[in-house]
């Protein structure tokens, strides 16, 4: 969940991801775009905050 390339691959084909700094706190920028897999008529823009890191579980 933390590489941005499988992310990407795996959970939303196609939808750049940019996570600067993997701390509690820190927010996660994806734009979900429109593919086969979703309805989406456009890019939808998502902005998420990490809310707790337990390595190697969450």
């Amino acid at each position: 969940m933390t590489n941005e390339d499988m992310l990407i691959q795996r959970y939303a084909p196609g939808s750049p991801w940019n996570i600067p700094n993997l701390s509690a706190g820190e927010k996660v920028i994806s734009t979900l775009m429109p593919n086969a897999h979703n309805n989406l008529k456009e890019e939808y823009p998502m902005t998420l905050t990490i809310e707790k890191i337990i390595h190697y579980q969450k």
